[in-house]
């Protein structure tokens, strides 16, 4: 059965039923729901104040007979209006008096910041919280096909513990603490080199490597997604906006989920930028954190958004070819992957991703997803507005390449540029 068909019948089955849960949650507990155990904010997670060290000692993560000594912030916190980060340190005593400390980092999402109607339709529609799904299941089964985690080419945050409570779209996760001594944050505004971009990419590479068309994914896996091709992580997000669009949009968004379609796919980070990742002092070794949109993409997505929204326009027109070619050849080198696509088609395709991550942007402007209330920064806007502007110019400045790589009339693109300067896509009035 065709999954979004399944889709429908969970938003119709049990979006009311969600709604109810929802407005119970939202505006009868308010500050605290008696049947749930994820809290929704940082007073939740202190009340008790050992909440956590209980959590993780039921997980086994900590000792069954160790006592609690402290479980404080140690600051780090970072509150959003749908999402609650803080680090914890965590002190305990074993037999024998033994003193030990762990220190973790908690992220309580909980998309509170949503229309109710929208975040009941979500909870019915999604087969699991994406994050969660994450650690708890794909990097768990990737790991284990490759022998452990350590013989992975890419690295992701330990985790102690994920699980998400469906009918109220709240979830928890806490992992161990990246060693800030070793690794920090670099900001997105902070424009990228060669060698960055380099580390991230060949993270990247390794994870739709392992992903490849999907082969070897169990089922356990596979249905964490309800996308199966191309473009469908997006359509959705689309779908809700095209009435509003100009008629050029919507035949631009058919043929690019036609030319998606007969990509490969894989499995991508999907918001695979230097915000999300921590760096090492030298810049030899990353780790790719916020694993929020993992999604199945058309094979090209992380390389050509990384590429976007990392480097400067004109640092991006000097590697991106070097950088595809790059990649293509990793692919190569596995022996299963046979149908690596050709240079000149990656090309094509990096030019429709171009596309496809301004759309992408349009997209999560509306919902929500960006903005100083979500921990982005003035120069962090100022500056992917720059690389998107660029890139945009590129992708419209050759109306006949974009016209040939999504078979569509030199006509049509034309169109949809002269209604992308003039304002005339995905407004929102």
């Amino acid at each position: 059965m065709d999954s979004r068909f399944l889709a429908l019948t969970r938003v119709i089955t049990l979006g009311p039923l969600f709604f109810d849960l929802l407005a119970i949650d939202r505006y009868v507990f308010r500050s605290g729901n008696p049947f749930l155990g994820f809290p929704r904010n940082l007073t939740e997670l202190f009340a008790p104040p050992d909440r956590v060290f209980r959590l993780l000692q039921r997980e086994g993560v900590i000792p069954a007979s160790a006592r609690c000594i402290s479980c404080e912030h140690c600051g780090g916190a970072d509150t959003e209006p749908d999402k609650n980060v803080a680090r914890i340190d965590i002190v305990y005593s074993t037999p024998g008096s033994q003193r030990e400390e762990l220190r973790v980092f908690v992220k309580l999402p909980s998309a509170r910041q949503y229309k109710l109607y929208f975040k009941a339709l979500l909870a019915a529609a999604s087969t699991d919280n994406k994050e969660v799904a994450f650690h708890n299941v794909i990097l768990p089964e990737l790991a284990r096909q490759a022998g452990g985690r350590e013989k992975l080419g890419f690295a992701a945050p330990k985790n102690l513990f994920a699980a998400w409570s469906r009918p109220f779209e709240r979830s928890i996760l806490i992992q161990e603490c990246v060693d800030m001594d070793r690794f920090h944050s670099r900001p997105d505004w902070m424009d990228a080199d060669a060698r960055m971009v380099e580390r991230i990419l060949d993270s990247a590479t390794d994870l739709h490597r392992r992903t490849w068309q999907l082969r070897g994914m169990p089922p356990k896996v596979l249905g964490k997604f309800l996308e199966r091709s191309g473009v469908d992580w997006l359509d959705p997000g689309v779908q809700f906006y095209a009435r509003r669009a100009s008629s050029s949009f919507q035949e631009i968004w058919k043929a690019i989920q036609k030319r998606t379609a007969r990509e490969p796919v894989t499995i991508s980070h999907g918001d695979c930028r230097m915000g999300n990742c921590l760096f090492s002092s030298d810049y030899s070794e990353v780790i790719l954190t916020d694993w929020e949109v993992n999604s199945i993409t058309f094979y090209l997505w992380d390389i050509t958004y990384c590429m976007t929204v990392s480097f400067t326009p004109d640092d991006r027109r000097r590697h991106e070819e070097a950088f595809i070619r790059r990649y293509l050849d990793a692919l190569r080198e596995n022996p299963q992957i046979t149908d690596v696509p050709s240079f000149e088609s990656a090309m094509e395709l990096h030019r429709i991703g171009m596309l496809c991550i301004q759309i992408f942007s349009w997209l999560i402007s509306r919902f929500g997803g960006v903005g100083q209330t979500q921990g982005n920064s003035d120069e962090d806007m100022h500056s992917w507005k720059e690389k998107l502007d660029g890139a945009m110019a590129d992708v419209l400045g050759d109306p006949v390449g974009l016209a040939r790589a999504l078979d569509v009339d030199v006509s049509l693109v034309q169109q949809f540029r002269e209604d992308y300067y003039s304002g005339k896509i995905l407004r929102a009035d």
